[in-house]
């Protein structure tokens, strides 16, 4: 008979009595890791009535409403569970986590009405071969344990659509006996020693793949074609060199996550992926990005931090209106995006700090009207050959560490700016002196200012400005 833990029936209570998310129970850092777990939070918040009485954490609801208490005290050791299995002929539900199991009991194969079985955060390194009898089985978390291996037995279990085998000790290719499961639909092997997944394809349900900080080498496998249902896709945080062009016929592909490797190039056939909302492909070895990929018009976020790229496609932000956010970070750009006017003009946020710019001019940020955050330290630019009035929307702007030794004469045209950072520069006194144009910048108490350390008389000037804003707050 289905049934849950009564401290997870609601979210007011969780509100109203948070000490009860204690050791037992289902709770969220364990199950929901991640957003790729939706059902779960479905599962959760099941039998909600605003007529739920306040329940100890040991108490659980049945299908019917009917209330049972469970023996289970996180002090009480269970060497495999026998005696609660034993008590739980008939449940379609069962939970086992977190009671320092060393093994299983061989009787949880007289379970068969089971559904779903939590066994998560134990010491389990093995699974009895008895676990095949629970055909009815549809999700299996197993994550926190020690396990190197799975029975063959398991293929028997030929419903399962959820598989969680996150921190575990899973070594070399992808367990057999997962390729046998042909209804699952989402697999989690994240903080293994995995360093093969071929044979992924015969898992043409999947939705949810997650291999994230495993030890995969070379090339994905062209295999992904097949799984033309994958929603997420998570392989950060592994040794992977070649995306192949076969990831252009998972359509449905909402992310895609690749941060975190070694991947020298992306296939333009990345440019098939209409669903995309979000691309990881930070600290890789890309040289270049596909002009395809301006086709992914739903991803709202280009984060290409840490590679080695010199420019962007011409063109390629503005044909990505979507994208508000982008994060060209230590590469090797030497200039802004280029292409026809208004490269920037969606852009809310832009950050370019750790690159080789050397200056800044007007036409670098023509229509960018939107933009509000401006990150450019650690550049080595020298000229600020713009307009202040081009930079009236923002609110943050960091040049820090640069080699800048006069400021915009209109800089006062910054109505609207909060955060500078102006650290480590060439600033100089004297005629084009900064202070005048900052202090009128920020002469109002809602302003912050940012300024540490530039190379000019920092006694004098911080003495020039702070007698001209004594009433704005200085950070």
């Amino acid at each position: 008979m289905h049934r849950r833990r009564s401290h997870t029936v609601s979210s007011v209570f969780r509100i109203r009595k948070p000490h009860w998310r204690g050791r037992s129970g289902l709770r969220a850092r364990d199950i929901s890791s991640s957003s790729s777990l939706p059902d779960f939070e479905e599962q959760r918040s099941t039998h909600v009535t605003s007529f739920t009485p306040v329940l100890k954490k040991t108490v659980l609801f049945d299908d019917n409403g009917k209330i049972i208490c469970v023996k289970r005290s996180k002090k009480t050791k269970h060497a495999d569970g026998v005696n609660v299995i034993a008590e739980s002929r008939d449940c379609s539900l069962l939970d086992l986590s977190s009671l320092s199991l060393d093994s299983l009991s061989a009787d949880i194969g007289t379970l068969t009405n089971l559904q779903d079985l939590f066994l998560y955060e134990n010491k389990l390194s093995y699974l009895p071969p008895q676990i095949g009898n629970l055909r009815k089985l549809r999700k299996l978390w197993l994550q926190e344990n020690s396990l190197y291996s799975l029975p063959s037995e398991m293929e028997r279990c030929a419903y399962l659509t959820h598989l969680d085998l996150r921190h575990n000790r899973l070594d070399g290719a992808l367990p057999s006996v997962i390729l046998g499961l042909h209804c699952l639909q989402q697999l989690l092997l994240t903080y293994n020693k995995l360093n093969d997944i071929s044979g992924v394809g015969h898992l043409k349900d999947l939705q949810i793949l997650v291999v994230k900080s495993n030890n995969l080498q070379g090339p994905l496998p062209e295999e992904l074609r097949q799984l033309t249902k994958l929603q997420i896709l998570d392989c950060s945080k592994n040794r992977i060199t070649i995306l192949p062009d076969a990831i252009g016929s998972c359509t449905k592909l909402v992310r895609l996550l690749l941060d975190y490797n070694c991947i020298g190039e992306l296939p333009s056939s990345i440019g098939c992926l209409k669903e995309l909302q979000q691309l990881g492909i930070k600290y890789n070895r890309l040289t270049r990005l596909p002009t395809e990929l301006a086709q992914c018009q739903q991803l709202t976020e280009l984060n290409i931090e840490g590679n080695q790229i010199v420019r962007l496609p011409d063109d390629l932000l503005r044909k990505m209106p979507s994208v508000s956010s982008a994060t060209l970070s230590r590469n090797a750009f030497t200039g802004f995006p280029t292409g026809a006017t208004g490269q920037l003009m969606h852009l809310e946020h832009l950050s370019m700090d750790y690159n080789d710019l050397d200056s800044v001019s007007t036409n670098d940020f023509l229509d960018a009207d939107h933009l509000r955050s401006l990150t450019l330290g650690n550049n080595n630019i020298v000229h600020l050959e713009i307009a202040a009035s081009q930079w009236r929307q923002l609110v943050q702007l960091d040049l820090s560490y640069n080699r800048i030794t006069k400021l915009p004469e209109d800089f006062c045209e910054l109505a609207n700016l909060e955060d500078l950072d102006l650290t480590s520069n060439w600033l100089k006194l004297g005629d084009g002196s900064p202070s005048t144009s900052l202090t009128k910048s920020v002469n109002k108490p809602t302003k912050v200012l940012l300024i540490a350390a530039s190379s000019f008389s920092l006694i004098n000037f911080w003495f020039h400005f702070t007698q001209t804003v004594s009433n704005s707050p200085i950070v």
